[in-house]
């Protein structure tokens, strides 16, 4: 299997298991809206249960590169400004529960 389908499948089983046991509310995010502002796609986005967004990149590799990850806290930015709630940046890798995904946000145990 290419590893651009291992990505696409790990992706899509992330997401998945975000939503049905990660413990929040869904948030689907245009990338076209995020593209204008400079932002990353998200893979997955949840309001977790304290009201704090969680943005969620899948890595089957586990590595995020330093661009992608600058994008992605745009992403982050985006959103709390919008929906006025903090936000968090995750690395969801293989292996890892639903909801204890590695946090990447400087500053956050």
């Amino acid at each position: 299997m290419r590893a651009h389908d291992r990505g696409r499948k790990f992706e899509l089983a992330a997401s998945r298991a975000w939503h049905r046991e990660g413990g929040g509310v869904p948030l689907l995010v245009s990338p076209l809206v995020l593209r204008e502002h400079g932002a990353g796609q998200v893979d997955v986005g949840v309001v977790g249960p304290g009201g704090a967004i969680v943005v969620v990149e899948a890595k089957s590799g586990g590595v995020l590169p330093p661009g992608q990850r600058r994008r992605l806290l745009r992403s982050c930015a985006l959103l709390s400004s919008v929906f006025g709630r903090p936000s968090v940046l995750r690395l969801a890798s293989p292996g890892d529960p639903p909801g204890f995904a590695k946090d990447r946000r400087p500053g956050v145990a």
